[in-house]
């Protein structure tokens, strides 16, 4: 899901990738944010790329 959510894709779009409900797919991007200490979405994505390297295949 962190490559999804770094494209841009919506909720929607990733549960359909991914066979999941919706619901579910907002429940974990709602857990990342917690964790990653991130208040949206493009949050979620400068810190997964602080993590991994801006260059890397996460």
């Amino acid at each position: 899901m962190p490559r999804t959510l770094c494209r841009g894709k919506p909720k929607k779009i990733i549960g359909y990738e991914l066979n999941m409900c919706e619901n579910t797919v907002k429940a974990h991007i709602r857990s990342i944010m917690k964790k990653l200490k991130a208040t949206n979405r493009t949050q979620i994505a400068y810190r997964i790329g602080d993590l991994f390297g801006s260059g890397s295949q996460f």
